[in-house]
């Protein structure tokens, strides 16, 4: 995407990619990565967005608190 919304996008997922550098042992990373996997695909980057979500399910077989969590469930299917 292009212009203000791309910008706009661009500008969330770099912010939300803070979280889960800086911050990666806290519950937020999780949730975090996954609005980065989809800000990639709704930017068409359909093969990052994939591998963001295989990296948030790798996550969630580690740290099961999460797993019951609607937005998360409806994303990962």
């Amino acid at each position: 995407k292009s212009g203000p919304e791309g910008d706009l996008l661009r500008n969330a997922g770099l912010t939300l990619m803070r979280v889960v550098v800086h911050y990666s042992g806290s519950k937020y990373a999780l949730p975090a990565l996954m609005e980065v996997a989809v800000v990639h695909a709704y930017i068409d980057r359909q093969d990052k967005a994939r591998e963001l979500y295989d990296r948030v399910k790798m996550g969630l077989e580690k740290d099961d608190t999460l797993k019951e969590d609607e937005f998360m469930r409806k994303r990962l299917q």
